[in-house]
């Protein structure tokens, strides 16, 4: 999944009833019903290179919306 620029914010569905934001990154937003998303902002800098050994890495995400 490639992300633009700018700040994305994310919760993980656990057991398809309860959120949880990701306990391995510390930057987290308030989600607008009192709780908090974790937080990834994507630099500039990372759109010419967001790679390891200049090979497109991959990543999958599942969006539901209620």
């Amino acid at each position: 999944m490639r992300l633009p620029v700018g700040q994305h914010a994310y919760k993980f569905l656990l057991d398809g009833q309860r959120w949880l934001h990701d306990p391995n990154n510390p930057p987290k937003a308030p989600d607008g019903l009192g709780g908090l998303n974790s937080a990834v902002v994507v630099p500039e800098a990372a759109r010419r290179r967001v790679s390891e050994n200049d090979k497109q890495l991959e990543m999958g995400a599942t969006q539901i919306r209620s």
